[in-house]
């Protein structure tokens, strides 16, 4: 994965963080991105937890939603997820320590981790990409932008 954010202007506010692969359709890639996969969403915001949860299980997505890094860390030493949304700003510790402790754990060293911002400072997403980003959303998101980011991490996973 790159360490440095790539920001590309993409429609509903979603940009990529790393290049995906595109171009051919392998049976790995059409399998996976044809499955539901497991996701945990981690957001203080109960009401935009919830939104984010909501638009994800009705696509048929395995979601666990909890409300802070400290929780998200337990659960992953745990269990295993296919991929994480994560805020930025969070009580008791950020989406930028909870990455960093989340790479930490072996099973979880590649896990898709999508940040979640309203946050305009470049410097600090560039900061936070370093850790291993798949993606970023801009809040306020919107479907298409969750959904798209979704199928995208997919692609990567599979390839």
């Amino acid at each position: 994965m790159s360490a440095l954010l790539i920001e590309k202007s993409l429609p509903e506010t979603t940009h990529s963080a790393t290049e995906y692969a595109a171009e051919g359709s392998s049976d790995k890639v059409i399998a996976l991105t044809n499955r539901n996969i497991k996701i945990m969403v981690v957001e203080d915001n109960e009401i935009y937890r919830e939104m984010i949860s909501k638009i994800l299980i009705d696509e048929g997505h395995n979601v666990e939603a909890v409300s802070s890094g400290l929780v998200a860390i337990k659960k992953l030493k745990k269990q295993k997820y296919d991929m994480i949304f994560m805020d930025l700003f969070m009580p008791e510790l950020d989406g930028y320590n909870t990455t960093r402790n989340i790479r930490n754990i072996n099973h979880c060293k590649n896990l898709p981790i999508v940040a979640l911002t309203s946050n305009k400072n470049k410097e600090l997403i560039r900061k936070w990409a370093t850790l291993g980003l798949t993606a970023y959303i801009a809040k306020p998101s919107t479907k298409h932008s969750i959904l798209k980011t979704v199928e995208k991490a997919k692609r990567a996973l599979a390839s």
